[in-house]
């Protein structure tokens, strides 16, 4: 069984390794800062009361390292931050007795702040910045003969200014710098539970998918063999038909679905052949012959020459249908005119209706899964929403793209690249 020690991470350990190495450098410069300028008070002349100062090391060193170990021992925050406190108390003192306002060694304020910037630690900062600007500033008044001198009154006004403007701008940074973290680790955080969520939604849809697929193929099966009977009524018949058109629909529905997840899985390929576009397009059109009559919608088909392309003619065709079944559904009473035609190195498949359009806001949107328009749902609340994302999904397996431009009330227009690949 691993002891604590190489139980730890690699960079646990390293990090741990580190704090024990400034806390014992802090210890020893206490100690031997003030061994040294108690032994050398020759070169220290702004030192004023060296044994106290002595005194102050000493005294700084012992509770440091009393409520080190306190802290090693009972792991409790309050111990470390009075230590913060305890510093704050000895830099003040230090630079009390070695000159006070014109003391060398002003400079040591700055520590504190350092400290609480690496902490990132706004409150703490913030704390800090006030209390050592407003000790600082009244320490003039600790030597009346300083209050008689204009020149060390000015001078004075002039570090307190300087060291609250290096307070206010170490807190901005430290604030911005912990929002920021803050912010980032939100980020993480929402990111990974949409992502969970799209895992589950998906897992969801194939299960949900795959139970649905069998009893829906069994009804669509059974209609249709009721449909070759001609003895029935037309009036049973149409009803029937109507019935048997729906179960059509709720599997295609199912299959869009499954498609889906099928081509969101990384290092899905492609069954290409080469297959005239024109064709396909045609074959869509007249698959579609039953939703242009009831939805009382003209749709025609522009084509210049064939136009032949290496494609998986099963998903293509499953593109095309998503595409053309939306303009005709959200085009009642209108039309939709479809154009083939040959650009440079692409074939470009365009396809235009005066339907009731895309609002503004729901464009940049429109190719997302299970993303459906305000309109779309007022017309057909029915629909599932990943035909355009799985379409734009295929079109970008061929290597090719597909854009949409709308206006509301006045139509839609999609245009299909797809790469025409130079034969050998």
């Amino acid at each position: 069984m691993e002891n604590s020690l190489t139980a730890k991470k690699p960079e646990e350990f390293k990090l741990g390794m580190y704090y024990y190495v400034i806390e014992l450098t802090a210890f020893s410069i206490l100690l031997i800062g003030g061994l040294l300028t108690y032994l050398f008070q020759d070169y220290v002349p702004w030192i004023k009361y060296p044994v106290l100062n002595l005194w102050l090391f000493v005294g700084m060193f012992l509770f440091n390292l009393l409520f080190f170990i306190l802290h090693e021992i009972y792991k409790k925050k309050f111990l470390f931050d009075f230590t913060r406190y305890a510093f704050i108390v000895f830099f003040l003192s230090l630079i009390y007795i070695s000159g006070g306002v014109e003391s060398n060694l002003i400079i040591l304020l700055v520590y504190p702040l350092l400290v609480s910037a690496v902490d990132l630690d706004p409150r703490w900062t913030k704390k800090v910045a006030i209390s050592l600007s407003t000790i600082f500033a009244l320490m003039i008044f600790a030597n009346p003969e300083y209050l008689t001198d204009p020149v060390i009154i000015i001078k004075h006004i002039m570090h307190v200014l300087i060291y609250i403007g290096l307070s206010v701008y170490t807190y901005n940074m430290v604030k911005n710098t912990f929002n920021q973290k803050f912010e980032k680790e939100e980020a993480k955080r929402k990111l990974f539970e949409l992502v969970e969520i799209d895992k589950m939604k998906t897992d969801f849809v194939t299960i949900a998918s795959h139970q649905l697929r069998t009893p829906l193929s069994s009804a669509s099966w059974g209609l249709d063999n009721v449909l070759s009977d001609n003895t029935i009524p037309e009036k049973d018949r149409s009803i029937i038909k109507e019935s048997y058109e729906r179960i059509k629909k709720a599997n295609q529905i199912v299959s869009e679905m499954l498609q889906a997840v099928d081509i969101s899985k990384e290092g899905y390929k492609l069954n290409e052949e080469k297959i005239d576009l024109v064709k396909l397009v045609q074959d869509v059109m007249s698959e579609l012959h039953y939703l242009t009559i009831n939805k009382n919608v003209v749709m025609g088909l522009s084509s210049a020459e064939p136009v032949t392309v290496d494609a998986d003619s099963k998903l293509l065709k499953a593109s095309l249908m998503n595409v053309f079944d939306n303009a005709v559904r959200y085009s009642p009473n209108g039309k939709v005119d479809i154009s083939v035609s040959v650009k440079e190195n692409y074939a470009e498949i365009m396809v235009k209706d005066n339907g009731v359009g895309i609002e503004s806001g729901d464009l940049p949107y429109i190719f997302e899964k299970f993303f459906r328009g305000k309109n779309a749902l007022s017309i057909d609340p029915n629909e599932t929403g990943v035909g355009l994302y799985v379409t734009k999904k295929i079109i970008t397996l061929h290597g090719g793209t597909i854009t949409l431009s709308s206006k509301l009330k006045e139509g839609t227009m999609i245009t299909i690249n797809l790469p025409i690949r130079q034969r050998n």
